[in-house]
């Protein structure tokens, strides 16, 4: 099984709704999810602003030390 990639998007959605959450993204990622994403408020964009920033600094810091990304 190949290594999946978890995104600030998915972990704003489960914190949101663990159980449904999750599994809908599940769903989106292989495809079988065919509905729309609900709107985003107020603590999505302030998570997917910090996640992003989050994955950046993580990056800078993984490159740092030699590690292929």
């Amino acid at each position: 099984m190949a290594d999946r990639l978890i995104t600030p998007s998915q972990l704003a959605l489960f914190s949101r709704s663990p159980v449904i959450g999750a599994w809908w993204e599940e769903l989106r990622a292989q495809g079988l999810f065919k509905g729309e994403r609900p709107p985003t408020n107020k603590l999505d964009e302030l998570l997917f602003k910090q996640g992003n920033q989050h994955e950046e600094v993580l990056l800078e810091w993984l490159e740092a030390e030699g590690i292929d990304v």
